[in-house]
């Protein structure tokens, strides 16, 4: 039911395809020799990792604790679910197989083995849902945040760092080949990089609307 860093690695690529596709584009009427001397009006470029920032954010962290809570009292109704499924097996073992009952009790394991199937399927679902809105909703916050920290640094241009795309073990030379195939961004001087800064910048958003922060519990 977790989420982890490769599907934000993932998300990243995905998310890195197309505005690094837009920014190479844009770019591409540009000589080498221009940028490396650095002419007059050529464009500032920053660079974001997106899967530090997602993983960084105060915002989608309190989200996926909501969402791992609302988890957490799905499984506890399954749970109840499989502890009567449990106990009826036991029951059924104590019947005589030639006792009228003993076929009553075995219908009702199996609808409650298919209620209890039917319910893991749907509340993975949801949580795949519910996750799927807030990267969503979170990607455009990290777009709006880029936007507004370029227009007040001057920034023309802000690239998704892709180089954090990396090889996972024993891939084959298909993986291998599509991985390189995104990648975009050979190097990039520290500089470039606002991560920090954008995180900084959102989660100071964040934590200055309280129509975002969660609720406070009741005692």
């Amino acid at each position: 039911m977790n989420t982890g860093r490769r599907s934000f690695g993932r998300l990243a690529g995905l998310i890195g395809a197309g505005i690094v596709a837009a920014g190479v584009a844009g770019m591409g009427a540009m000589s080498v020799q221009a940028q490396n001397a650095a002419a007059p009006g050529a464009p500032k470029i920053a660079l974001i990792n997106i899967e530090k920032v997602i993983n960084d954010l105060q915002e989608i962290k309190i989200a996926q604790t909501k969402i791992a809570a609302k988890a957490e009292a799905r499984q506890a109704e399954l749970n109840a679910i499989v502890k009567q499924i449990d106990e009826g097996q036991k029951k059924l073992e104590l019947i005589d197989p030639k006792d009228v009952t003993r076929r009553d009790e075995a219908v009702r394991l199996m609808e409650l083995t298919a209620t209890a199937n039917a319910k893991q399927q749907a509340f993975q679902a949801i949580i795949n849902i519910e996750k799927g809105d807030l990267f969503k909703l979170v990607h455009g916050h990290i777009m709006d945040a880029c936007a507004s920290y370029a227009q007040k640094n001057d920034i023309d241009l802000i690239l998704v760092d892709d180089r954090v795309l990396s090889f996972a073990e024993n891939d084959d030379v298909n993986k291998v080949s599509a991985l390189i195939s995104q990648k975009r961004i050979v190097y990039g001087a520290p500089a470039l990089d606002i991560t920090d800064a954008i995180i900084k910048m959102m989660d100071n958003g964040f934590q200055a609307n309280p129509a975002k922060k969660p609720a406070p519990k009741k005692p």
